[in-house]
């Protein structure tokens, strides 16, 4: 499926991230597991595939190739400097010296992300904040990361699973602004604010490449 993953990107370490979240394709709806696998696939594949025209792999099988954003990836510097400030600063205080640009299959920034997925995992925000490379570096916290920014929901948005698996009910203001538990939905989730908000009201190039893969992975 994937013939250019990198080695971080093992099968083990996949299988052994989802044991954690164990609400993860537990169903005994066989479709609603292939539609949560087909949502998490389209969305890691979108954030670190290789995704170009230049292979005859078509895109939507060239995932699980970047683990460290490509600015990032040679060298840090102020352009991978994501650090926040206010509460959130306050709440996942940064660690000095390290960075949190985006690692991992769905390319997780920020230290509040960091952090957040730290107390999560580890009921300690500071193991990842204080070691933020073992989200590229170890295949088991890749994958971590990025299970459970798919499976929590981070208010007051809902999570990608709960959206894949139909579980999100929209209310009355969510259905007036075209939110549903359809895919769109997990896109406004994962990046709404760059690509679900074009004036013109015309699809984001990067939200039809999401929508793409979604449907290539469902055939």
């Amino acid at each position: 499926m994937f013939p250019m993953a990198i080695d971080v990107y093992d099968y083990h370490s996949f299988l052994k991230a989802v044991a954690k979240f164990q609400g993860f394709c537990r169903f005994d709806d066989v479709k609603l597991c292939k539609r949560e696998l087909a949502m998490f696939l389209a969305m890691t594949t979108h954030e670190s595939g290789y995704n170009t025209g230049s292979t005859k792999i078509p895109k939507w099988r060239q995932g699980f190739y970047y683990v460290k954003e490509m600015k990032c990836a040679s060298h840090g510097g102020p352009a991978c400097d994501y650090k926040s400030t206010g509460w959130s600063h306050d709440t996942w205080p940064p660690v000095a010296g390290k960075q949190y640009y985006g690692r991992g299959p769905l390319q997780i920034t920020w230290n509040y992300n960091y952090g957040a997925f730290s107390s999560v995992v580890y009921g300690d925000q500071n193991v990842v904040l204080k070691n933020p490379d073992l989200v590229h570096t170890d295949g088991y916290h890749a994958f971590l990361s990025a299970l459970w920014f798919y499976m929590e929901p981070q208010a007051p948005k809902p999570s990608m699973h709960e959206i894949a698996t139909k579980m999100y009910k929209p209310n009355h203001s969510d259905i007036k602004a075209g939110l549903g538990a359809n895919f769109g939905s997990a896109t406004m989730v994962i990046n709404g604010g760059l690509e679900c908000t074009t004036k013109d009201h015309k699809e984001n190039v990067s939200s039809q490449a999401r929508a793409s893969y979604y449907k290539a992975f469902l055939h």
